[in-house]
């Protein structure tokens, strides 16, 4: 008997060292996380996962050939630099790392361009990387609890904020391997699902599959991998149902003072269709203003998926024009 028990012991150590042996001969690797260059500017938070926690940080540039100066004020958006000492409205910005500005310093964002533009205004850049629509819109209903000033409030979309919102393993996915790079603990993300009266439920924070010797096993990476596609795969058929319920309850906050409500996409590839967003905005009658760039090479960050100064300052003067022209301000 106890012959038995050693040679199925070693039967499944040798199973796993061949299966391990012809997953790195695939191509397959143990798990790696992204080095982080900077110190964490994100803290935890039980509703949102994350958000950014107030200081002046350094931050490399993708290509490595400059620093960034990155601004967190205390209220966990980035500086905007100051309009005159009489303003009008805040402006409100929410959404993911476009509208926050990855990638670029705190004068080269399109809020801050766009506090330039609009200096009577006060520009509030409440946008944070990582996040989709519903993380936004969990954000701006703190936001706008005890805030009774008239304001415009501006989203910020992209499309892969579809994929964010239902919490889609390629995301978590992506989340986890960031974890060294800017997040100071493992990333975890509240995420929406159609109950069966077509409502939109919030479940609580969910996060990637970690299990041990993932830094060492291949076979382990691809455990976890494959438990995440086929465990969230089902997710992806009510994403866009996901994201114009929460849309239409970021456009009932932000009109409960009377305040103005816009979807802009900041799309840098004009290739992505916008039709489905044209459609939901006149049907439920939101404002939606399109200010993807006109090509992409020249809009984003070099070895970086984020628009550059070019493409902010297209950003800016897009969603300026479009402010003056409603008479929103």
């Amino acid at each position: 008997m106890r012959k038995k028990i050693i040679f199925y012991f070693l039967l499944f150590f040798i199973s796993i060292f061949i299966l391990e042996s012809l997953f790195r001969i695939a191509g397959f690797k143990p798990w790696k996380s992204e080095i982080k260059n900077h110190e964490s500017i994100f803290k935890f938070n039980s509703r949102l996962g994350w958000i950014s926690k107030e200081g002046k940080y350094l931050i490399t540039s993708s290509d490595k050939a400059k620093i960034n100066k990155f601004t967190i004020e205390k209220d966990s958006n980035r500086s905007s630099g100051k309009p005159k000492d009489r303003t009008l409205k805040e402006i409100i910005l929410v959404g993911g790392s476009f509208t926050q500005g990855a990638g670029v310093s705190d004068d080269e964002t399109f809020a801050y361009q766009l506090q330039l533009l609009l200096p009577k205004h006060k520009i509030l850049n409440f946008g944070q990387a990582g996040y989709g629509t519903l993380q936004s819109f969990l954000l701006l209903n703190q936001i706008l609890e005890n805030n009774s000033k008239k304001s415009i409030v501006i989203y910020g979309f992209i499309t892969h904020h579809l994929r964010r919102n239902v919490a889609r393993g390629e995301w978590l996915e992506i989340l986890q391997k960031s974890t060294n790079t800017g997040f100071s603990q493992k990333p975890s993300i509240p995420f929406g699902v159609i109950g069966k009266n077509d409502d939109l439920i919030i479940k609580p924070r969910t996060s990637y599959l970690t299990l041990p010797l993932r830094e060492k096993s291949s076979l382990i990476t691809t455990i976890e991998k494959v438990y995440m596609k086929q465990t969230t795969r089902h997710r992806k058929k009510y994403q866009k149902k996901v994201f114009l319920k929460t849309v239409l309850k970021m456009k009932a906050i932000a009109e409960k003072n009377n305040n103005e409500f816009i979807v802009v996409n900041l799309g840098l590839d004009k290739k992505d269709q916008d039709d489905f967003l044209i459609e939901i905005s006149e049907k439920n009658k939101f404002n939606y203003l399109d200010c993807r760039t006109p090509d992409f090479y020249s809009f984003k960050l070099k070895n970086e998926y984020h628009p550059n100064n070019i493409g902010h300052k297209h950003f800016s003067i897009c969603i300026s024009n479009f402010l003056k022209k409603k008479l929103f301000l």
